[in-house]
């Protein structure tokens, strides 16, 4: 799937390979858990469209606009089944889009 996040002027991706999570079989879990981290750093109004695939592994990449990889690890580690990496996960994701963020202002 990936998520599209925009925040002023600034698109972040999530894609996760799962065409089960478009059809919200499987995966729907993880890609709300990413949704939350990164609304928690860009905004709770930030705008948001899923798209998936039916790649193998599974792999959750989230990058920005310009194609710079924030953060990409096997979607297992977004669930909540393994909570240390699920909680580990989404201070990584929130670290990582917060740096990304700050990076980009500070460039206006």
């Amino acid at each position: 799937m990936v998520l599209t996040i925009d925040d002023e002027d600034v698109i972040v991706f999530i894609q996760t390979n799962s065409e089960l999570c478009r059809m919200h079989i499987g995966g729907h879990q993880e890609e709300q858990t990413a949704i939350a981290a990164i609304r928690s750093v860009a905004g709770k109004d930030a705008r948001i469209t899923s798209e998936a695939s039916d790649d193998y592994p599974i792999i959750v990449t989230i990058k920005a606009g310009d194609g710079t990889v924030l953060w990409r690890q096997s979607q297992k580690k977004l669930y909540r089944k393994y909570a240390v990496d699920r909680e580990n996960s989404i201070q990584e994701i929130q670290n990582a889009v917060k740096h990304y963020l700050m990076e980009f202002k500070s460039s206006q």
